[in-house]
């Protein structure tokens, strides 16, 4: 299993070697550690950065800190965090506005004024082709927006 310390060290090697400018860069939010360290695993194995959190809050912060151009995120999250809330607060910034989000949800579909903010959602247990194929889609259609072309939004 990854620790936060081997991703912190593997996220350092791919910004010396130059991987930063060519790879996605997904920032993972998941309650359940075994949920959130298999999308991570199958995203970086297919050369994706990655980085994992369990609440709304770090998520937050840690896409302020460094910008990612994906986010992942469980509608619901243990205690009271949610994932359609950092879903919103993540539209009204700025500087995250154009990032693309997808939602993950188990069981119930949710109600369309939840995903409202969100660019897709999957139902769990996740697709991994699916989350793949998504987060490379939107991934695209996010580096267009951030770079002023705004395509696809």
């Amino acid at each position: 299993m990854t620790t936060e310390r081997d991703a912190s060290l593997l996220h350092r090697a791919a910004l010396r070697s130059g991987i930063r400018e060519k790879s996605v860069d997904v920032l993972i939010v998941e309650d359940d550690d075994d949920a959130r360290t298999m999308m991570a695993s199958l995203l970086a194995t297919n050369g994706c950065l990655v980085r994992g959190v369990a609440t709304s809050d770090m998520a937050y912060q840690s896409a302020i800190e460094r910008v990612p151009d994906v986010v992942v995120t469980d509608l619901l999250l243990r205690g009271s965090s949610a994932g359609w809330t950092l879903a919103e607060a993540l539209r009204e910034e700025p500087r995250t506005r154009h990032v693309a989000l997808i939602a993950v949800t188990g069981g119930v579909e949710p109600r369309r004024a939840v995903v409202r903010p969100f660019d897709a959602y999957l139902r769990k247990p996740v697709e991994t082709k699916l989350l793949l194929a998504l987060v490379r889609q939107l991934a695209m259609i996010s580096r267009g927006s951030r770079a002023g072309t705004d395509v696809g939004r």
